[in-house]
């Protein structure tokens, strides 16, 4: 049985996706401070922190491709006011969706689990965490 306060940071540190860059630190931090006391926390920490990490590079080459807008709202724009949409925006927008998948519902999910006391893996990077702890 997980106690209260594990469950709170294996949570708590998923939703450090949110903080703009700094969650990459502070799950590092959780899993350097954890690793000894709860592996169950540093499992969860590190999950993040790799996840965040694999996140940032590919913002990074999505953005040196010049996929930095996600045309999320010319896609809304397109549905709710009948406005010209092309191909490329479509493409663009199907790209902003997945991207939104991998930045917010993912990590919402992950936290939900560790509030719940269990363990959770996130999609690309948790076999290889696995496999590294």
């Amino acid at each position: 049985m997980r106690s209260s306060d594990e469950k709170l940071f294996a949570g708590l540190v998923h939703l450090t996706i949110f903080l703009n860059g700094w969650g990459i630190f502070i799950a590092l931090i959780v899993y350097l401070l954890q690793k000894g006391r709860s592996s169950f926390v540093a499992r969860h920490s590190m999950q993040s922190f790799i996840y965040q990490v694999t996140l940032l590079v590919l913002a990074v080459i999505f953005r040196m491709m010049g996929i930095g807008r996600t045309y999320l709202l010319d896609f809304l724009d397109y549905v709710v006011f009948g406005q010209s949409f092309d191909f490329l925006e479509g493409l663009a927008t199907l790209i902003g969706i997945v991207l939104l998948v991998f930045f917010v519902i993912i990590p919402v999910w992950a936290s939900i689990r560790g509030f719940q006391g269990r363990p959770y893996r996130y999609p690309l990077v948790g076999k290889f965490v696995d496999r590294w702890l």
